[in-house]
């Protein structure tokens, strides 16, 4: 879960970075390095999502529709999440608290 909760915190990170930054159009796109972060696996997920998209080589900008289907995904999967530990109760009282922690943190982030 820790590994899931951090994914998540870095995502959001990088989505605010880029807003901060004015990334949000091609015409106004920047390298990672400009907006103060570093090109990791989690930002090359992004861009596999197209939440971050390539105005012209290693200049990025935030696609703010796909942020908000990208944010409307996550408390998608959140709500799963929650709801399977919630009928896991009677079964399994551990792996139930882990879900509805993860489902609660996940809705709790809200829209990055």
């Amino acid at each position: 879960m820790a590994a899931g909760v951090s994914v998540i915190l870095t995502q959001d990170r990088a989505i605010r970075a880029f807003r901060a930054a004015g990334a949000t159009s091609p015409q106004s796109a920047k390298p990672f390095e400009e907006v103060g972060l570093k090109p990791t696996w989690v930002k090359r997920r992004l861009i596999a999502r197209g939440v971050l998209l390539e105005a012209a080589p290693g200049a990025y900008y935030l696609d703010e529709e796909r942020v908000t289907r990208f944010a409307a995904r996550r408390r998608t999967v959140a709500i799963v999440i929650l709801v399977i530990g919630v009928l896991l109760i009677p079964f399994a009282p551990r792996a139930t608290a882990v879900c509805v922690v993860a489902g609660i943190f996940a809705l709790l982030r809200g829209r990055p």
